[in-house]
């Protein structure tokens, strides 16, 4: 099942759904490679 964005197009909620478009495919993708953990 694909996303759907809702479209009421307005910056705040085009953000919005931009971020949780970006979640969405992250969890249908799997974690990205190459990418190096900083963190420690």
């Amino acid at each position: 099942q694909a996303f759907t964005k809702r479209g009421a197009h307005t910056a705040l909620s085009d953000i919005r759904e931009s971020l949780a478009e970006l979640v969405y495919y992250r969890q249908q993708m799997g974690p990205l490679s190459g990418l190096v953990d900083r963190s420690a």
